[in-house]
């Protein structure tokens, strides 16, 4: 579907304008801009090798075409205050993660990597970006939905490509 220019057009549009918008997290009491580690992580650098609009960017655009886009909250200790901190976001790919909901409503996420064995995350460790979703747990995606369209807009491309390449007009009489 991406390789139609509209449909291509249309999610860069959406994902780059999110991936810009700026991101500020606000204390739930005060309204106001709060001072919080999270702030340098989705305002700045969410991990080592993307900056704060490529991973905005990215996780939107998964959100878009694939439904869901997810990303690995990496903790640690921090001396000075003896909580656990949030470092890092490392986004997964979308389609090597299942979400699913336990008997007692726990939502937990199992991710199969590249190479290795199958890992369980808590609903805690997972920074989970839905779609439209009609179960509340998994997105829907908008490409997907609108494939269909998409692909009578590719065909009537097709057509009118041929149509010119040959130089053929139907008359009508």
């Amino acid at each position: 579907a991406l390789r139609n220019p509209a449909m291509l057009r249309a999610v860069s549009l959406i994902s780059y304008a999110i991936g810009m918008l700026p991101l500020r997290v606000i204390d739930e009491e005060t309204k106001e801009k709060a001072d919080h580690p999270l702030h340098r992580l989705l305002h700045r650098e969410p991990n080592n090798w993307q900056s704060a609009f490529d991973f905005r960017t990215l996780m939107q655009l998964r959100a878009l075409v694939k439904g869901n886009a997810y990303a690995l909250i990496i903790r640690s200790r921090q001396l000075r205050t003896g909580r656990n901190e949030i470092v890092r976001l490392v986004p997964l790919d979308p389609d090597r993660i299942t979400p699913k909901q336990g008997e007692d409503w726990a939502v937990s996420y199992d991710y199969q990597p590249p190479k290795g064995e199958k890992r369980t995350f808590e609903a805690g460790e997972i920074f989970h970006l839905r779609g439209l979703s009609l179960d509340g747990i998994s997105g829907l995606s908008v490409v997907r939905q609108a494939r269909d369209a998409i692909g009578l807009a590719i065909s009537a491309e097709l057509a009118a490509g041929r149509l010119f390449k040959n130089g053929t007009l139907v008359g009508g009489g």
